[in-house]
C-alpha cells in the first residue's frame, strides 16, 4: 500500500511514512489483526475517503482539535490530519482508557508537522 490507498474516488488518504521508511498505521492494521478486523479498519478508512468531513456526523469520527481527527472502530483508533482534500493517517492504537492518550495526540501532531514540512 505505502504512500496512497487505491480506493474509490473522493478524498485522498495517505499513510504517514516515518523516517525509517515504515508506515506505522499500515503496520498497525495488518500486523496482529485477523482478516475480519483488517476489513473493518479498511472499511472505516474507505468511508473517510468517500465522505470526508461528513464522517464526523457518525460515531466513526471524532475531532480531537483543529488539526487532528480520530477514526474509531470498536476500541481501535487512527489519528489523522487533513491537508486540503487529503487525509494523512498518522498513528494508530488500541484505546484502553476513556480519554485519548495525550502521548498519542502529541505523536500525531509531531508526525503531521513532519508531513507538512516535507511537502514544502
Amino acid at each position: 500500500m505505502g504512500e496512497g490507498v487505491d480506493m474509490p474516488a473522493g478524498y485522498k488518504v495517505e499513510f504517514y511514512q516515518a523516517e525509517d521508511g515504515s508506515f506505522p498505521v499500515q503496520d498497525y492494521i495488518f500486523e496482529g489483526n485477523d482478516a475480519k478486523r483488517v476489513s473493518l479498519l479498511i472499511a472505516v478508512i474507505q468511508r473517510l475517503k468517500a465522505v470526508g468531513p461528513d464522517l464526523r456526523a457518525t460515531n466513526m469520527d471524532k475531532r480531537i482539535d483543529d488539526q487532528i481527527g480520530e477514526l474509531r472502530k470498536d476500541r481501535h483508533r487512527i489519528l489523522y490530519g487533513r491537508d486540503g482534500d487529503k487525509y494523512v493517517l498518522l498513528c494508530a492504537f488500541m484505546k484502553r482508557t476513556q480519554k485519548t492518550p495525550a502521548e498519542q495526540i502529541e505523536l500525531a501532531h509531531k508526525r503531521f508537522g513532519e508531513y507538512l514540512r516535507k511537502k514544502l
